[in-house]
């Protein structure tokens, strides 16, 4: 029996800007997002039903509409069982089920040696979800629109990052009702000169997600968490919406010092290359 692994990464939004509101309800992003070294695993194989098995409860399961997506299209007609064994958190603000999505879609591409364009697979990718495009190359990118426009940039002049999840949960639809779009940051394209320039320090100093202070205002439990890691470490960032925070090149008294006030789960991580 033939079956595909395929590895479903993590992304981190470096900065996220938001811009406008559109008139389809989306809101238009600009991000500076990398993969991370820290993945889901899925096995794929052709079976008598859609279905997946996983170690985690999944609720609103994208891995079957992407299945069901392709059966749609006329590009398979057998169904697809995936096993899936999963690390990265639900609702952590990293992607994980955006990666799951993409790996999903390479993996019945290799199953059925489907031979579809890039146009087709990204068409795929930005018809069940925002992030799925960038999970689907895993590169480091600016992404914009509402996640379906990509443009691939160089790695950043760091390695380590550090993880810090939180036993807490935010609620994007919450988070983007109560976001002021009066008072957003500006300086994407400033920020992306620092990034591309490789200067790291004045980087970090400029990070902006325009998503944390909505995040602060929508879930008590987020604020006291990030308030007290904050005042232990002044450069910490939020990823996407939340709750996963982030630290770039922390140093090991900072992490000390984090993981004394807090009992919480830390990750030390690399950036997929």
């Amino acid at each position: 029996m033939n079956i595909i692994k395929e590895i479903a990464y993590a992304k981190l939004n470096l900065d996220l800007h938001v811009i406008n509101k559109r008139n389809d309800g989306y809101h238009e992003l600009k991000s500076i997002v990398i993969p991370l070294d820290f993945y889901d695993e899925l096995y794929l194989e052709i079976s008598h039903e859609n279905e997946v098995v996983s170690n985690v409860l999944i609720k609103d399961n994208l891995i079957i509409k992407v299945i069901e997506e392709f059966q749609k299209r006329g590009h398979i007609n057998e169904c697809v069982k995936v096993t899936l064994y999963k690390k990265i958190p639900i609702a952590s603000g990293l992607g994980g089920g955006s990666a799951n999505a993409a790996a999903t879609i390479r993996g019945i591409v290799k199953l059925f040696n489907l031979k579809l364009s890039q146009n087709e697979l990204e068409n795929i990718a930005n018809n069940l979800g925002s992030d799925i495009l960038f999970c689907l190359y895993n590169k480091p990118a600016i992404m914009s629109g509402r996640g379906d426009k990509l443009e691939f940039i160089d790695y950043p002049n760091f390695d380590d990052i550090t993880l810090i999840l939180l036993p807490t949960r935010n609620s994007t639809p919450e988070i983007f009702k109560n976001l002021n779009l009066v008072n957003k940051s500006t300086n994407f394209d400033e920020q992306l000169s620092k990034y591309l320039s490789k200067n790291v320090s004045s980087y970090i100093k400029g990070i902006t997600n325009d998503l944390l202070p909505p995040a602060l205002e929508t879930n008590i439990i987020f604020y006291n968490y990030y308030e007290r890691i904050h005042q232990i470490v002044p450069n910490v960032f939020m990823t996407g919406s939340g709750p996963t925070l982030y630290l770039i090149n922390p140093t090991k008294k900072e992490l000390k010092n984090i993981k004394k006030a807090e009992n919480i789960d830390i990750i030390d991580l690399k950036i997929k290359k």
